[in-house]
């Protein structure tokens, strides 16, 4: 007998696993009104997620692959999917090296 895992996306709770980028914010001023570093360990949500800004300095969990980050909202990713992020290169490279580019993620305010 051969046994098949699927792996799905899912929500449980307020767990979401979705899709992880990273940006370069470079100083710029964030959605929520604050310049921001690469050096940050902050995140971008999406317009959804965003709610109109009252997500800004809040912290979320990101999980990939066993290794974590906590990262601050401090900006909206108008092109990211409902439940995806934007990473600060920082908070990225926590996770996984900058050249994976796209990574699945879980997380979850914190």
């Amino acid at each position: 007998m051969v046994r098949e895992t699927l792996l799905i996306p899912f929500s449980i709770s307020n767990l979401v696993v979705k899709l992880a980028t990273f940006y370069n914010p470079n100083g710029g001023t964030g959605a929520c009104g604050k310049p921001l570093q690469n050096s940050d360990l902050i995140v971008a949500l999406s317009s959804a997620q965003y709610s109109g800004g009252s997500n800004c300095g809040r912290r979320i969990a990101v999980h990939y692959q066993g290794k974590s980050v906590d990262a601050t909202v401090e900006d909206r990713c108008p092109g990211c999917g409902s439940g995806s992020i934007d990473l600060s290169p920082a908070a990225f490279q926590q996770l996984a090296p900058l050249s994976a580019g796209r990574i699945q993620v879980t997380w979850d305010f914190v």
